[in-house]
């Protein structure tokens, strides 16, 4: 599904900064699992689907 959000205002709504937010993406962090739910309630994904 596409949110069709820029990266900043993605980041914005899940309450992070941006360049965490690139660390993600480019799998240098990790995100918490508050991190991974507040991604996952914003997409309106499943967990499976996040985690896939």
């Amino acid at each position: 599904m596409a949110l069709k959000l820029s990266q900043e205002r993605f980041a914005e709504a899940i309450n992070v900064s941006r360049t965490y937010l690139q660390s993600i993406e480019g799998g240098k962090a990790n995100p918490t699992i508050q991190v991974a739910a507040r991604i996952k309630k914003t997409c309106k994904c499943s967990w499976e689907e996040l985690l896939d």
